[in-house]
């Protein structure tokens, strides 16, 4: 065989093992897509009529980490008594293991200001945050409860409602995978999910406190009309009461009030009067 010869099979060998690369990673690329799109659509779905966060916050977890083969996954909310402060919000993956008990422990007592740490980051920029090894992070405080593992990937993904960072989702893997747009992208998706959960949340929130405030109204509304009318029915007994003194007054000083008269007028007026007022507290009460 001749040198051109020998030069185009080596040329030819070259192409099709070229091809055979494109086609296997073609191949793996639909797969991945494939299973990123089963995946949201399990989310989709199972979240779809959710108006708690929590357990939208555990299928995800759930989800991600066994599909991606991420060993853990965990969610932290903005505290009610600090908006600048992460909190946890005791939604885990895998929920109950020895070997993420420590990491668990300090997750749980952790709170996480603005901009600190990966969490941090990502609830200060709005946007997801990626670190391939966190153990390097010097500003990761919970750093000690991965001592053991080796290189840990981490990536935060906050989940944004209305504009606003109201949680913070993170997943950590020891077989760190590449960065890359369509894995970022599938990260925003699963984001957007869980934020359409939370937003029903807030809105159920909302209007559950304006029927709370409505039922108050309408309470206070009617207190008020039942207090006009126990007056109403109050002043009846002491105008009958006042009018019956001044006629027994006027019978004194014309002589004609003996003392068993006065006794059966005071005692007659007196127990109609006792009957209708203690009617008026009871109604009074019941309201």
């Amino acid at each position: 065989m001749c040198s051109s010869d020998l030069f185009d099979f080596l040329l030819m060998l070259t192409s099709l093992r070229m091809e055979r690369d494109r086609a296997e990673a073609d191949k793996v690329r639909l797969e991945w897509q494939e299973r990123i799109a089963h995946l949201l659509h399990r989310v989709t779905l199972a979240s779809a009529h959710l108006t708690d966060a929590a357990p939208a916050f555990e299928l995800t977890l759930a989800e991600v980490c066994r599909e991606l083969h991420w060993q853990f996954g965990h969610a932290f909310v903005v505290a009610e008594d600090d908006p600048e402060t992460l909190i946890s919000a005791d939604a885990w993956f895998p929920p109950e293991s020895q070997r993420y008990q420590a990491l668990i422990e300090r997750t749980r007592a952790a709170r996480i200001p603005r901009g600190i740490g990966l969490p941090g980051r990502a609830f200060a920029n709005a946007r997801i945050e990626w670190m391939q090894d966190v153990t390097q992070d010097p500003e990761y405080r919970r750093r000690p409860a991965f001592a053991g593992w080796g290189p840990v990937c981490g990536v935060a993904v906050p989940i944004i409602a209305h504009g606003t960072v109201v949680a913070v989702l993170e997943f950590y893997t020891e077989n760190p995978p590449t960065q890359s747009p369509a894995l970022m992208q599938f990260f925003e998706t699963v984001a957007r999910q869980v934020a359409t959960v939370m937003e029903r949340q807030l809105a159920f929130r909302r209007e559950q406190e304006h029927l709370a405030q409505v039922t108050m109204s309408a309470r206070l509304s009617s207190l008020g009309e039942m207090a006009a009318g126990v007056g109403h029915e109050i002043n009846n007994p002491l105008a009958a009461l006042l009018l019956s003194a001044q006629h027994l007054l006027e019978m004194a000083r014309e002589g004609d009030l003996d003392a068993e008269t006065f006794r059966d007028r005071k005692s007659t007026r007196l127990n109609s009067s006792h009957t209708v007022i203690s009617y008026a507290v009871f109604c009074l009460k019941k309201k």
